[in-house]
């Protein structure tokens, strides 16, 4: 703080100021009229929330996502398929985790953002105040005047049959078929001798892909909530689902995971879910080949 005021009082200074969330509080707090609010102290405890809530929604998540997939059938395959997946690009990249492998895996991306919609740490999504001076007047007759909070009941939508088929099964490739799908060069195309596959045009499978991109893990809908939705989406999303499908692609590559029957209801805290305290899984190392 005290190079960035030495900084205004000379600009000159060759104190070059950096652009991270320490600074902009730091800016944000000089703004406001109580002087407690400068104070280091205030300072730390808005920087001790922030990493509260990137923590603990990060590790209740990929607590999620393992007791998902442990307790689901093991006849779907969704820990070897991912494990597949992940052998695969991974050797394809070199053996280096990239960005761009990352991209890629598409089962990985799709358990995880499975297990959100499934089994999600909120009951309720973005939530608005009233701005507008005389209020806001839904389609059904509902007043909401200025000052109001409205929230939206994400718990229940993302459990809705009308947009989720078995929308109270967990599906943990339910988002990636379409997109493997969608990647796939060829289609198959009925005719009289049955079905059969074609190439795609190139037009055909650009389009395609961009269609289904909203079925990824960082991309918000009125359908998947859990991010938020709209200009006030976290902007953390694209940070947090590298980190997810890093720790969720380790592990299932280094550690076989026991199938788990019956999986204990998760506790809810008001609007806030988390994971059942008395759940448990067993895992063990898996012995590695040369190629992973």
């Amino acid at each position: 703080m005290a190079r960035a005021e030495e900084k205004e009082g000379n600009p000159k200074s060759a104190y070059q100021e950096p652009n991270d969330f320490i600074t902009w509080n730091i800016r944000a707090a000089q703004k406001m009229s109580d002087p407690h609010e400068r104070t280091p102290g205030m300072i730390w405890t808005r920087l001790i929330a922030v990493g509260f809530v990137s923590l603990h929604t990060t590790s209740f998540t990929m607590t999620n996502v393992l007791l998902d997939l442990a307790y689901s059938p093991p006849e779907r395959g969704y820990l070897e398929g991912i494990r597949e997946e992940v052998t695969r690009v991974l050797a394809e990249e070199g053996g280096q985790w990239t960005k761009a492998g990352l991209a890629r895996m598409v089962r990985t991306d799709s358990a995880i953002r499975e297990s959100m919609r499934f089994s999600g740490i909120s009951a309720y999504g973005p939530s608005r105040q009233v701005v507008a001076k005389d209020g806001v007047t839904t389609d059904d007759g509902v007043h909401l005047p200025k000052g109001a909070n409205v929230g939206i009941a994400s718990w229940f939508s993302s459990h809705d049959e009308k947009t989720f088929e078995n929308a109270n099964d967990y599906d943990a490739f339910r988002f990636s078929r379409v997109r493997e799908e969608a990647d796939s060069p060829t289609v198959m195309v009925a005719g009289s001798a049955g079905a059969k596959p074609e190439s795609k045009s190139p037009k055909d499978g650009r389009a395609e892909s961009l269609r289904n991109k909203n079925l990824s893990l960082v991309s918000t809908s009125e359908t998947f909530l859990q991010f938020g939705y709209g200009r006030h989406s976290c902007p953390g999303r694209f940070f947090a689902a590298a980190e997810l499908k890093l720790m969720l692609a380790y592990m299932v590559l280094h550690y076989d995971i026991k199938p788990t029957k019956e999986k204990p209801a998760s506790l809810w805290f008001g609007e806030t879910v988390i994971p059942s305290l008395k759940a448990t899984i067993s895992m063990q190392r898996r012995k590695l080949t040369a190629a992973t």
